[in-house]
């Protein structure tokens, strides 16, 4: 089934590149120059400014070896011979030294999964650096764990589709119920890399505005990111004002925190002691606002863009960021605005570890779709011209999903059920230098629903339907191959993502004649 094509031209960066590129993760604690006293070890006459740990990985595997050197530099920034050093290792379970800084990870990776590593220099313990990185798995994803989830997880009377977060080990699950008996419901549940859920909790009764726990209005197009608790988020858009909104909550939180029910309540931001923002991301009247997407930065603001409609002709991608309180950091605006009737729609958002902000989306009328790309710096105020991701176009029906790498490079699938040119089933390309983008590279020629995810080491992630079944396939992004074959499921509704440890998550709806079961699979 996986049929690579035109994968020449499929971005080739280093992964020694990476990590040296790198600097997010990375903080540098060496001292200035122009300090009096030698370099030490009477090694170098000239005086020793400062030292940086090299190489500087983003992530490395588990149970694998680095060599780790210390380099030394006068206060031009020239390179002059070292000193010794010590190597240490925060905590006593990332991992140990050994000689001349031979580091050597650990077996199983800690649930606050963040390795942090000193290089100090032994005559003068002022200078010294400090490096911050991941651990990740081993590559051979065998899926070995299996959880049955429908007791812990049930549809509570109502059909329901899952969305996930993965942050460390941990995995946070929202979803909606709504039927005619019990009304519409918003539910949450915590869990863990061996499929440990917390009890179902509904979240609608933590929230002000809503007229009882079992309102009968629709709520739709659920999102959630996390950046760890507290920081779930949730957003969906709901049509409780008559014309479709998008809502959002925060949480778990304590009463502190503005909720009036325990542990793990929800509520809308908190602003202020004693204030509680408004749940809608950017209020309108006599509009609906479609498709909402969602991320967080580095320095945890909440990221998003959704589909305003002015009219069945004039739909336009709308870009809005809050800060971690709720308070407008970034008003609402126009992503890519446009004076001739056009439809832009299921936006894609993603932020990198620098703050930049990346958007896809699918735009038609009058025309067939087509996928289009920007982006905005992190310094900016403005989003750059939009690119066409892909010369082919695409039918009504066909969806798409993005994910971006820690540098900001955009990874863009999605399902092609027309195509003119190519040949039908998941594509996926990205961009080099953010102005064009290389021949996509066919990963299915069936399917459609796609899910793409990238981890720290540029590989490749893809989920997408295909009738019953469901397929999962791991790329490596510098060749545009396989890496594993494609495994199949039976199942639909899949969700999938990666947490930095490497594993991947799988929920899905089994269905086994009448009866269905929710699952939860990873990969260790």
């Amino acid at each position: 089934m996986m049929v690579p094509i035109r994968a020449k031209g499929i971005r080739e960066q280093s992964l020694v590149g990476l990590m040296l590129s790198l600097t997010i993760l990375v903080s540098l604690n060496g001292c200035g120059g122009g300090g009096s006293g030698g370099a030490g070890g009477g090694l170098s006459t000239q005086i020793t400014s400062s030292v940086a740990i090299s190489p500087r990985p983003l992530a490395i595997e588990k149970e694998g070896t680095i060599q780790f050197t210390a380099v030394w530099k006068d206060g031009s920034g020239n390179l002059i011979p070292g000193e010794s050093v010590s190597w240490s290792v925060e905590g006593t379970v990332y991992g140990t030294f050994g000689a001349n800084g031979l580091y050597n990870a650990p077996l199983s990776i800690p649930a606050n999964n963040k390795v942090t590593i000193h290089a100090t220099s032994i005559t003068d313990p002022a200078k010294s650096d400090t490096l911050s990185f991941y651990l990740l798995t081993k590559p051979l994803l065998t899926f070995a764990n299996s959880v049955d989830l429908s007791g812990i997880l049930p549809y509570q009377g109502g059909s329901s589709k899952f969305k996930i977060a993965a942050f460390n080990t941990n995995l946070y699950v929202a979803w909606i119920t709504s039927d005619q008996q019990t009304g519409t419901h918003l539910w949450y549940s915590k869990g863990d890399n061996q499929g440990n859920f917390s009890t179902a909790y509904d979240i609608l009764p933590d929230i002000t505005g809503y007229l009882g726990s079992n309102p009968n209005y629709t709520f739709r197009n659920l999102v959630i990111v996390s950046n760890g608790d507290p920081g779930v988020y949730i957003a969906w858009e709901d049509n409780s004002d008559g014309y479709y909104q998008v809502e959002m909550i925060k949480g778990p939180n304590s009463n502190s925190n503005g909720c009036t029910h325990p542990f793990p309540c929800f509520s809308p931001f908190v602003s202020a002691p004693g204030q509680i923002a408004s749940l809608r991301v950017d209020p309108k009247i006599g509009s609906d606002q479609l498709f909402p997407s969602m991320a967080v930065d580095p320095a945890g603001k909440v990221e998003f863009a959704w589909t305003e409609v002015y009219s069945t002709t004039s739909q336009l991608i709308t870009y809005k960021e809050l800060n971690p309180d709720g308070s407008v950091s970034r008003n609402a605006t126009e992503v890519f605005p446009s004076q001739t009737p056009t439809v832009q729609s299921q936006p894609q958002i993603g932020t990198d570890s620098a703050g930049n902000i990346s958007i896809s989306w699918i735009e038609y009328y009058p025309q067939f779709p087509t996928i289009k790309y920007t982006r905005m710096m992190a310094n900016d105020s403005k989003f750059e011209p939009a690119i066409q991701v892909e010369s082919d176009l695409l039918a009504y029906n066909d969806n798409l999903s993005m994910a971006v790498d820690a540098q900001g490079y955009p990874y863009i699938a999605w399902s092609n059920s027309y195509s003119s040119i190519n040949t039908t089933g998941i594509y996926y390309s990205t961009t080099t230098d953010f102005k064009t983008f290389f021949n996509p590279v066919q990963i299915s020629s069936t399917g459609s629903h796609p899910t793409i995810k990238v981890d720290f080491l540029l590989n490749l992630y893809f989920t997408w339907e295909d009738g019953a079944n469901f397929y999962f396939e791991k790329m490596n992004s510098a060749s545009g191959l396989a890496t594993t074959p494609v495994r199949t499921f039976s199942g639909m509704n899949p969700e999938m993502d990666i947490d930095y440890g490497g594993r991947v998550y799988l929920l899905f709806t089994n269905t086994d004649g009448s009866n269905f079961s929710n699952n939860y699979l990873t990969a260790d």
